[in-house]
């Protein structure tokens, strides 16, 4: 997709401001809460539907690449701007599931996205967090700072180095490394399904003046008006699969286990026990130590002879 995206006035009134910020700081923080973006109207052709970009050939591990929103406003702003006005620093992130006993190899995350002029975006930086308790952002679990990519409206950033990302839940951020007063605004655009959780957006330093400074649902965040609950993107990589994750770490290729703390049940431990006696004058016990490490001696047991000894094998 390469249809053009006319804009309303909202981004651009706030270039203005700041290529001529010469206010206070309050006199500009109250110029911003009255300027809070209005989104972009859609051409045409993207309400009709038209087509995505042509995924890589690895595998396609998620994709909400679909469902574009066609009412402003179309999409949230996501950028790190020059380091003169950071108070613009924003992040929008989506959520996605890393299926049970799969880990993935994320390599490119593709995305829907705007410019408010003619950009170009410098590079864009990728973040992936855990899951929090409220169902939001929370820990960090990889950035990759100003990474490559390709595309105008269909942006295809290529990471610079791979994401392992086991089964779990997760969210993506990306933020477009961008100067305001050169470049303009870049903006994520909105997807109007909702897949797992509803995006989430934050502005540490408030200069879209909407006291969203920390992640919220983005909805929630009354002065964005934003309604559409998603955010267009697609995650390309690789995935590999452990279909019994536990059996399959813990025994080989013919279900035997490779220590005994990895077999699960006594009675396994049993079998393993007794196919793998040397000689010394220890044994060990079924039941002790295998909560975090290979089991323990298990001085109380009586010896079964004095040649004989567990041989715990790796």
């Amino acid at each position: 997709m390469h249809e053009k995206f006319a804009f309303e006035s909202g981004f651009f009134h706030l270039r203005i401001v700041t290529t001529l910020f010469v206010a206070s700081a309050t006199v500009f923080a109250a110029l911003l809460a009255l300027a809070i973006p209005p989104g972009l109207a859609v051409a045409p052709s993207l309400a009709e539907g038209s087509p995505t970009p042509t995924p890589t050939p690895e595998s396609v591990l998620y994709d909400q690449y679909d469902n574009f929103a066609t009412e402003k406003p179309v999409d949230i702003p996501s950028q790190d701007a020059e380091t003169a006005l950071d108070f613009f620093d924003s992040q929008a992130a989506d959520d996605f599931i890393v299926p049970a006993g799969q880990t993935w190899q994320v390599t490119e995350v593709d995305m829907l996205g705007e410019y408010d002029s003619s950009g170009p975006a410098a590079s864009f930086h990728v973040f992936f967090y855990e899951n929090d308790a409220g169902d939001l952002p929370g820990t960090l679990v990889a950035s990759r700072l100003e990474n490559p990519y390709t595309g105008s409206n269909d942006f295809v950033i290529t990471l610079t180095e791979p994401v392992a990302l086991p089964e779990g839940h997760y969210w993506v951020s990306v933020q477009a490394r961008q100067d305001i007063t050169q470049s303009g605004f870049w903006l994520w655009h909105n997807r109007t399904v909702q897949s797992n959780l509803g995006a989430a957006w934050q502005n540490p330093g408030n200069g879209f003046g909407t006291g969203c400074v920390v992640w919220v649902r983005k909805t929630a965040c009354a002065q964005l008006q934003q309604t559409a609950p998603d955010q267009v993107f697609r995650l390309i990589g690789t995935s590999d699969s452990n279909t019994n994750s536990d059996t399959d770490r813990n025994s080989d290729s013919n279900g035997h286990c490779h220590s005994y703390c990895d077999c699960n049940a006594n009675a396994d431990r049993d079998d393993y026990r007794n196919a793998n006696i040397n000689t010394n004058s220890q044994t060990y016990s079924n039941a002790k130590g295998c909560s975090n490490s290979e089991a323990t001696p298990d001085t109380s047991a009586a010896p079964l002879s004095n040649n004989i000894v567990m041989n715990l094998l790796l």
